[in-house]
């Protein structure tokens, strides 16, 4: 017999259980979950909570709806301690709800031969489940039931009343669950994450993946110095090319030279409306400073000239003798003729840049451009590790010099993106927080957020970034960084409304266009990403990455002739890993496979670690037919990479969809549907990738009807059919947009 009532349910779910096994063995993990079991039985008292079943977490019953909370705060902030002990960072999820439930005791046999005393059935236990199940690691969801409930009378002792957070996630859907629900967080200010859970709002659709024929879509590199000029001058951009030390031994790396040019391009990029880019960068200016140096004993002699691209005419040019000794003050008065010059070509009130002086040592900086110089280098372990060499020994000459803390930590940082070394990144954080310590500044904050972006550590992105703002409130790249930070999080909204503001700030910045663009591209909305990509076009005629995004744009509607005319243009203009890649899709949708085959190895070549060219090219070697040794060890490739990246960060959708399709061809099945089960989990809503590269995994595994729903879904997003067709791995779908 059954007694129907109405329960606050609370569902715990110990994140990363199974590697908590696999990193202490059986007996001591063994030991680690009973002082949990202990914790949790422990707060069961205190808060009057019944325990139903335990897996690796706790189903629990509440009559109050208060206590549930109380209880799931202090879980949350018992649990480190717990941890401690064995050395290991603990986080729970936990999900409550409120509603009607069915109560049936087992008999006393059952119960003898290890049944639970009490069964609790109802749609409000399923329910429960999966709301725990889209909760990240520390964090408190509820339903609007349980929300209604216990807002206004919660009480929690230790807490003030300004500490404790509501969250209005919004509505989601949940497996099994009909209609989608309010979704609402409870924490502490300071201590819950307060980001968005991993379930998707409206997400009713179950198989995603990632495309295997993925074009580049270039956001941007952030190689570029703080704002960055253009033909009949819409924009005022200025490139300024490596100066060339006269006196330099060629057998040695020219450090000095290269540092007088980045403190011009650091000095000149703080004039406003005006933006500094470098040379072969993708991107070409209609102003052009370029220069020498010479350093005799113990005298300098820095020249330089201002050139128009356009006919390559001279505007401007001199030359500047002093003292090394007094070589900062020699770099300023270079820099405030540069900017009175520029001043009077753009027709811009003369304004002279700040004077910047890193250290007082001119040893200390000797050894500081010397580290500079390897980290502008090709990226490499070798070059980054130079670069250490040299920063540390800056350091020993000039302890509280921050900027050389902040390149070992960029350097760290590089090395990372070669090996995927999580030991780095925590060599970089170090490094990165002593530059913090010795001056608060803005570059060594935006660093360091970019690591804890690698790590998926967004809230404390977002924090550092908040810091820089505070420092300078009109820095592009913090502003824009933290915009990144917030489409890492799949919080698009945010992302977008902070590059819309960047754009009414800096209107004649072509990068903000771009980056919204991206985000239009990235979630279906290839014909309104077009206007932006154009606005960026001409402010930056001669720019590849915004003539490589054009040409993606074109060919996701099926404009094949446009999207050739951009891309052939972004490849005349600099041969790139990316332009090789997006070049090679066109080929390969036309069925030139062995012309696809060429341009994609070019782009391997140049980009040996961005796994989605790996991919694209292991795919076309497979349509070759007598290549299927070198596909199979690109698969394999793309498989190493793609683990190498959720090993840092388990939540990186986008390598999960990766690793689906490498693994389908592989003929790992089991891999790529756990990997596309995860994708779905940690993957964006409306990624029209997503519905491509599931519809490939389950074409390849003949499953028509699964991958003709996902076509039908990616259509409904705008993808043209004509695309879909053209791709030889999709060659059984005959549908039309009409199908849908």
């Amino acid at each position: 017999m059954s007694d129907s009532c109405v329960k606050t349910l609370l569902i715990t779910d110990l994140v990363g259980s199974t590697d908590i096994i696999a990193a202490l063995g059986d007996a001591k993990s063994a030991k680690l979950f009973a002082e949990v079991d202990r914790l949790v039985r422990d707060l069961l008292r205190q808060y009057n909570g019944q325990e139903i079943d335990r897996t690796d977490g706790f189903f629990i019953l509440f009559e109050r709806t208060t206590d549930a909370v109380a209880f799931a705060v202090d879980f949350h902030r018992s649990l480190p301690r717990v941890g401690k002990e064995f050395d290991k960072t603990l986080k729970s999820r936990v999900g409550i709800h409120v509603g009607e439930v069915y109560l049936r005791n087992n008999s006393s046999e059952d119960v003898a031969r290890g049944a639970k005393q009490l069964e609790v059935e109802g749609l409000a236990k399923p329910l429960t489940a999966r709301l725990m199940s889209i909760a990240r690691g520390g964090q408190t969801l509820m339903t609007s039931t349980a929300y209604e409930l216990v807002r206004r009378s919660l009480q929690l002792q230790d807490v003030q009343p300004e500490q404790m957070k509501w969250l209005n996630h919004g509505r989601f859907h949940l497996k099994g669950v009909g209609e989608p629900i309010e979704v609402y967080e409870f924490g502490i200010t300071g201590e819950s994450p307060f980001v968005n859970p991993t379930g998707r709002k409206h997400a009713n659709r179950k198989f995603l993946s990632f495309a295997a024929l993925s074009l580049v879509i270039i956001v941007f590199a952030f190689y570029m110095t703080i704002k960055v000029l253009v033909p009949s001058y819409s924009a005022y951009y200025v490139e300024i090319a490596d100066f060339k030390n006269l006196m330099a031994d060629n057998r040695e790396p020219d450090f000095f030279s290269a540092g007088i040019t980045e403190a011009l391009r650091s000095q000149l990029a703080d004039i406003r409306d005006i933006y500094i880019i470098e040379p072969d960068k993708g991107v070409r200016a209609p102003i052009r400073l370029e220069g020498s140096v010479q350093r005799i004993e113990d005298s300098v002699r820095i020249s330089y000239r201002l050139m128009r691209r356009k006919d390559n005419v001279q505007i401007a040019g001199g030359k500047l003798d002093g003292a090394y000794k007094d070589l900062f003050i020699l770099q300023d008065r270079v820099v405030a003729e540069i900017a009175g010059y520029l001043a009077d070509e753009f027709g811009l009130p003369n304004f002279r840049p700040a004077a910047i002086q890193l250290t007082s040592d001119l040893t200390a900086y000797e050894y500081y451009l010397r580290g500079s110089e390897y980290m502008r280098r090709p990226s490499s372990q070798e070059n980054y590790d130079q670069a250490i060499n040299y920063f540390t020994t800056a350091l020993i000459h000039d302890p509280e010099f921050s900027a050389a803390n902040t390149g070992i930590c960029g350097a760290y940082l590089g090395n990372y993106t070669i090996s995927a070394d999580a030991n780095l990144l925590s060599k970089a954080k170090e490094y990165c927080e002593l530059s913090l310590q010795n001056t608060p500044n803005v570059d060594a904050l935006v660093t360091m957020s970019k690591v804890e972006t690698v790590l998926g550590d967004y809230a404390s992105a977002r924090q550092y970034l908040n810091e820089a703002m505070l420092i300078a409130p009109d820095n592009y790249d913090a502003q824009y960084q933290l915009a990144e930070v917030f489409r890492g999080e799949q919080r698009f909204d945010l992302a977008e409304a902070i590059f819309r503001e960047l754009m009414r700030k800096f209107p004649k910045h072509w990068q903000s266009y771009n980056a919204i663009a991206t985000l239009f591209i990235d979630s279906g909305q290839f014909k309104q990403a077009i206007p932006f990509l154009d606005s960026a076009l001409k402010l930056t005629p001669e720019n590849e990455f915004v003539l490589n995004n054009l040409g993606a744009a074109y060919l996701y509607i099926g404009d094949f002739l446009k999207s050739a005319q951009y891309f052939e243009r972004a490849a005349e203009m600099i041969p790139t890993g990316y332009g090789y890649s997006n070049a090679a899709s066109i080929y390969y949708y036309a069925g030139d496979f062995e012309k696809a085959r060429e341009l994609y190895t070019q782009a391997r070549k140049l980009l040996p670690d961005v796994y989605q060219i790996s991919l694209n090219l292991a795919d076309t070697y497979r349509h070759l037919g007598d290549r299927s040794e070198r596909s199979e060890m690109l698969y394999k490739e793309v498989v190493k990479q793609t683990r190498s990246k959720i090993t840092l960060n388990k939540e990186d959708g986008k390598a999960y969809q990766a690793l689906a399709l490498a693994a389908v061809y592989l003929l790992d099945t089991e891999t790529a549907l756990d990997a596309i089960e995860k994708a779905f989990a940690y993957s964006r809503d409306n990624d029209p990738e997503l519905y491509y590269s599931s519809a490939k995994v389950y074409m390849f595994l003949n499953q028509i009807n699964v991958a003709e729903a996902q076509i039908k879904a990616l259509l409904a997003l705008g993808y043209p059919a004509d695309l879909i067709r053209a791709d030889p791995d999709l060659m059984l779908f005959t549908g039309t947009e009409e199908d849908i």
